[in-house]
């Protein structure tokens, strides 16, 4: 609730004080944090967050690895749930016999009677990383591989290894396939590692087909099978993230994990040359597509689609999809090029 002078946004002290007041009234809810180790210093959400489970209706679940002093001190054993690598073995055996399975349905491999071989093994060698496990079948299922191919990929791991060197070969795939694929999974790199808020569905077909457009007036609109155009020319480290909300337009794409938007730049990183870019370059382009989008698209007609007719929220939204992104970041993402290289 508002009145003519409050702030619309709601400070830190009035969030906790309505936090407080709707658990204390019976209200029930579950509360899900992962990634509790990758948390600044201060651990005063945490400390709320206690305070709030002592109020009735609340189920806290805190999801983290066990080297937290902060959680190794205040969380009873009796409430720890230690998962292990041998744990997740068997959710990842259960995914990957679906998965090859699906390959060999494919003709992606060759003889399915070695399949519990192939899984046995995969298994063996993502030493409980499911992240790891669905980046090695998407490896395996790039177009670009051939079934021999696959087979010495399988195979050529002989011990468990971490995300990087995965993503070393995925980068470096990606780095072979045809220029259309190469350039496509370039443009949404740069676009999704420089994002200062998550790019909808619309908004990154928007930017897509504008930065393809070749400084036409009218970007060329990607077809109605982008989505899975684009997850496979990334070669599976970008997802499609649906929300469940009633808005059609509010899903989105995102990295797979945070460390691959730090992996191309990192210093051991292998990948090819022409995946790698600066924060400098990433932000000079961006704000470069912004400006041009505003320029040449945005102003060579009327919002309404003629003279002397007022537009709607909704009409703008459908027709200008990248409208609301580029009007609020631009001038952000010149500011950080400016800045970073300075």
């Amino acid at each position: 609730m508002t009145s003519e002078s409050s702030s619309p946004t709601a400070s830190k002290a009035e969030l906790e004080a309505l936090l407080r007041l709707s658990f204390s009234q019976g209200i029930t809810a579950n509360i899900v944090l992962d990634g509790i180790d990758e948390f600044p210093r201060s651990y005063a959400p945490l400390e709320f967050l206690r305070e709030l489970a002592a109020l009735s209706g609340l189920h806290i679940l805190l999801i983290s690895r066990p080297n937290i002093e902060y959680l190794q001190e205040h969380i009873d054993s009796s409430q720890r749930i230690i998962f292990d690598a041998k744990t997740a073995h068997h959710d990842i055996r259960c995914y990957l016999h679906r998965e090859i399975q699906r390959l060999y349905g494919r003709h992606c491999l060759h003889n399915q009677e070695g399949t519990p071989a192939v899984v046995d093994h995969i298994v063996y060698v993502s030493n409980g990383v499911f992240l790891w496990a669905s980046l090695m079948i998407e490896y395996l299922s790039s177009p670009a591989l051939t079934p021999t191919e696959r087979v010495k990929a399988i195979w050529e791991v002989e011990l468990p290894e971490g995300l990087e060197t995965m993503y070393d070969r995925i980068f470096c795939l990606i780095a072979k396939s045809r220029r259309p694929e190469r350039d496509l999974a370039e443009r949404v790199f740069m676009l999704l590692q420089s994002a200062r808020s998550p790019f909808t569905d619309y908004e990154l077909h928007e930017a897509l087909a504008f930065s393809s457009s070749n400084r036409q007036s009218e970007p060329v609109r990607l077809h109605r099978h982008s989505a899975s155009a684009i997850i496979l020319s990334c070669g599976g480290l970008v997802e499609k993230k649906n929300h469940a909300t009633a808005f059609p337009n509010s899903s989105g794409y995102r990295f797979i994990h945070l460390s691959v938007v730090e992996f191309p730049n990192s210093v051991n990183a292998g990948i090819p040359e022409e995946l790698r870019s600066s924060q400098v370059d990433r932000n000079l382009h961006i704000a470069s597509l912004f400006i041009r989008y505003l320029t040449t698209y945005t102003l060579s007609k009327p919002f309404s689609g003629r003279l002397g007719i007022a537009t709607t929220s909704d009409r703008l939204n459908s027709d200008l999809p990248f409208f609301g992104y580029t009007g609020r970041q631009w001038f952000n993402h010149t500011y950080d090029a400016i800045f970073i290289a300075s």
